[in-house]
């Protein structure tokens, strides 16, 4: 660093001190020719920035980000993230098992893709309206995998509003076909016990 300055460029970069009580922290240098006299340099400019505060909040802002991420892509229920237009924007490994899609054919479609042609009129209105601010409640419905098969749902979805204004819509989806199946049954097995 120093002998790139006394050759007459600038020089910048980030510096790791460890300190006496064994902790660490960390400069930002610059290292600036300040005098030339005929290609000579006379003295060299030197500033100092203590970025410790900085660096331990973008390392604890990367643990946060690395254990969300964690959280969404484990969740075994299926997580979609749309935006204002209802595009995917991300899904989880949960999302792709319940549909039978993997996230690439899934992110920059419209969400239904995943939604019989019945459904998809008033699905994409409430999904407008959620976006704009109306709540939407928890519901039950019934949804098309890849495959054609149509399986029971139940979705309950969150909105996230980014410092800019931006809005996304998190759905969170758990498959509740088998679920349904076994309570119609044992609905049906009382009515024919009280018969």
């Amino acid at each position: 660093g120093l002998s790139e300055a006394l050759g007459g460029n600038a020089v910048s970069g980030e510096y790791r001190v460890t300190n006496v009580d064994k902790s660490i922290s960390w400069y930002l240098y610059n290292l600036t020719p300040a005098i030339k006299q005929e290609s000579f340099i006379e003295s060299v400019s030197l500033s100092l920035l203590d970025i410790t505060n900085i660096r331990t909040l973008q390392t604890e802002l990367n643990i946060s980000e690395k254990l969300i991420a964690s959280v969404f892509e484990s969740n075994n229920n299926g997580i979609c993230i749309t935006d204002k237009n209802g595009v995917f924007v991300n899904v989880n490994r949960g999302y792709c098992d319940i549909y039978g899609y993997t996230k690439e054919e899934l992110i920059g479609n419209h969400f239904t893709t995943v939604v019989p042609d019945s459904h998809k009129k008033i699905l994409s209105d409430l999904h407008d309206k959620f976006i704009l601010g109306e709540e939407e409640l928890a519901a039950e419905w019934t949804v098309q995998r890849k495959d054609g098969s149509l399986i029971d749902v139940f979705a309950s979805a969150s909105l996230l509003t980014q410092a800019d204004g931006t809005r996304y819509k998190i759905t969170s989806i758990r498959d509740i076909t088998e679920n349904k199946k076994y309570k119609n049954l044992l609905e049906e097995t009382q009515e024919s016990a009280s018969v």
